[in-house]
């Protein structure tokens, strides 16, 4: 990876603090990973700051002669296909000297059945009479 490369990690945003403050967490955990990754970015599409265009921003305001663009998304919808890369392409045209490369989103990916094999095992473990088990 070449130097002062930064990383946007894009989710869509929620009304929930809580599943915004996930994605932080998961670009703070990410920060350190990758030799020449100056920084992980996470922003929002929509209804969160920062937006994509803030983080993109705040990489070249920083110094980032490249970004890499990951959709957090588990499928491959119009926001994956359409709507990052055409705001992308937008943030570019502002930052000409950028280079910009787009990875596939983090699903659908057969990586991530082995979490929902555990997942569905751990609930199995866990099952109570339908009338004692509390909804999230």
């Amino acid at each position: 990876m070449e130097p002062n490369t930064a990383v946007l990690l894009i989710a869509h945003g929620s009304r929930e603090s809580r599943a915004n403050d996930e994605l932080r967490e998961v670009a703070m955990r990410l920060e350190n990973s990758f030799a020449g990754v100056t920084k992980v970015y996470p922003c929002f599409l929509e209804i969160e700051s920062p937006s994509i265009p803030e983080a993109f921003d705040a990489a070249a305001k920083a110094g980032a002669k490249s970004i890499i663009a990951f959709p957090f998304f588990l499928s491959s919808g119009v926001h994956v296909l359409n709507d990052i890369p055409t705001i992308l392409q937008e943030c570019q045209r502002k930052y000409s000297e950028i280079s910009i490369a787009i990875t596939p989103s983090l699903g659908p990916d057969d990586r991530l059945d082995e979490i929902i094999l555990d997942r569905i095992s751990e609930a199995g473990e866990n099952l109570k009479p339908a009338s004692e088990t509390p909804l999230p």
